[in-house]
């Protein structure tokens, strides 16, 4: 009876010091930057009364910019048209279409549009949008359709899901981690910030090579692996076929 309450006792003391343990900030391997405050989830989820309400609205905490952006190329991102619409029954916005490919780039708006926000980064470059407030064309293009021309790998839509394919249509087993959004119903895949960046996961991500899943390391949210110069160059061909030791001049692996 003594033996075991010592082992009790002992336990209480783990499962408390482990309580009272909290989150070094910039160094949660899953969160990284995005665990504001030491919120974690919290940092852009509200479990309860979220801002964005409605079915596939992720739980969003923070307001969305409403206005209408530049996008490279001369096109155009407007989020209080196509993004958002008033809700009747809740009373507040709510998602048009959670599937949208702009939702991807739009609540990453929430933060890094730092002329909406107000936030202070940790980088000044993660504010993505020009001092006008309205261009996003001087950075990687977002919300753009997926090139079909020779240069990029080509892509296959099906379920509303798109997937990178060799000459032949056969999907790709190994390699590009880039994910290409579809709208419900679509057929064009579209370049979003997330794309890119899984804001999920900070420094280490799971990729599928020869057809298996294995975890590597990244970086910046970067969805492949991203922690040498030769696999940041590998990351950029996930998309540029003909940056790639394996393009055969026509977009063929």
């Amino acid at each position: 009876m003594r033996k075991a309450l010592v082992v009790l006792l002992a336990t209480l003391f783990v499962v408390t010091a482990a309580w009272a343990q909290s989150y070094t900030p910039n160094a949660d391997p899953l969160l990284g930057p995005h665990n504001v405050n030491n919120m974690g989830c919290m940092s852009c989820h509200a479990p309860h009364n979220a801002v964005l309400q409605g079915e596939g609205g992720f739980l969003w905490a923070r307001a969305v910019p409403l206005k209408s952006y530049t996008t490279y190329g001369g096109g155009a991102l407007d989020t209080s048209q196509t993004y958002l619409q008033y809700n009747a029954v809740t009373g507040g916005n709510s998602l048009s279409d959670a599937d949208d490919p702009a939702t991807h780039t739009v609540l990453c708006l929430s933060c890094h549009d730092t002329t909406f926000s107000g936030m202070t980064l940790t980088n000044p470059v993660n504010g993505v949008v020009a001092s006008d407030g309205t261009t996003l064309n001087y950075n990687h293009p977002v919300h753009v359709a997926y090139p079909t021309t020779a240069e990029f790998w080509k892509v296959t839509v099906s379920n509303g899901s798109a997937s990178f394919v060799d000459s032949s249509g056969t999907t790709f087993q190994y390699g590009h981690p880039a994910r290409l959004f579809v709208a419900t119903g679509g057929t064009t895949p579209y370049v979003e910030c997330g794309s890119c960046h899984n804001p999920h996961q900070y420094n280490d991500i799971v990729v599928t090579q020869n057809g298996a899943k294995v975890a590597v390391k990244t970086a910046h949210f970067v969805r492949g692996q991203y922690d040498t110069l030769a696999n940041q160059q590998n990351f950029c061909v996930s998309c540029h076929a003909d940056k790639s030791g394996q393009w055969n001049g026509t977009g063929a692996q």
